[in-house]
């Protein structure tokens, strides 16, 4: 078990962050007229609004206290920029910890293409920087990124599967230096080494 534990964040929204991520494919998707985008631009308005005038989610629902279960990273990031599921600027992500490696599948839309029909280096970095903080929870050394060092061997491609792992290579006092990798259709397109400044011990 780790040092941080996951917690219990609400479940109940995900529905609603899906609908968000179909609404921001669609506006980088597709292509509609003036009049169109303005009748969608008023009905996303009303939603909005609704959204604003509904109760804030309680700070302690999003990093509340430990859950006593086995380490699941994916109620642990709830919220979470990257990794989310209650976050719809979150990337498509699923990670889990099989012990020792830190695993993470993902099939990238259109939203996080950078060149043609390619996943964007900068989502490949957010992803490698979580996955590797994934691999340092689970091994009971979480701490903070102090570099991440990223070397693009190939095109990424969305709308494609590929998979990410992470494991820790050296632990010496505070610093964690954790490896990790990318592959798509059996082959790396990518390499990334993170080191990481543990934090203090309980």
């Amino acid at each position: 078990m780790g040092e941080m534990d996951p917690v219990a964040g609400p479940e109940d929204g995900e529905d609603l962050t899906e609908l968000i991520r179909r609404l921001i494919l669609g506006a980088v998707s597709h292509h509609t007229d003036p009049i169109d985008t303005a009748r969608l631009a008023e009905s996303v308005h009303e939603v909005a609004d609704m959204l604003e005038e509904a109760d804030a989610i309680p700070l302690a629902s999003r990093y509340g206290a430990p859950d006593p279960g086995p380490f699941d990273p994916v109620r642990l990031f709830a919220f979470d920029p990257v990794f989310g599921r209650r976050n719809p600027v979150a990337l498509p992500v699923i990670p889990r910890w099989e012990d020792p490696v830190a695993v993470a599948e993902a099939t990238f839309t259109r939203v996080y293409e950078g060149p043609p029909d390619a996943v964007h280096g900068a989502v490949l970095a957010a992803t490698f920087d979580q996955v590797c903080n994934v691999a340092n929870i689970g091994a009971g050394v979480a701490g903070f990124t102090v570099d991440l060092e990223i070397r693009y061997r190939a095109l990424t491609r969305i709308e494609q599967p590929v998979r990410f792992e992470a494991r820790i290579v050296s632990l010496e006092d505070e610093r964690v230096v954790t490896e990790a990798h990318a592959t798509q259709h059996g082959a790396i397109t990518a390499e990334a080494v993170g080191t990481f400044h543990r934090l203090a011990r309980r």
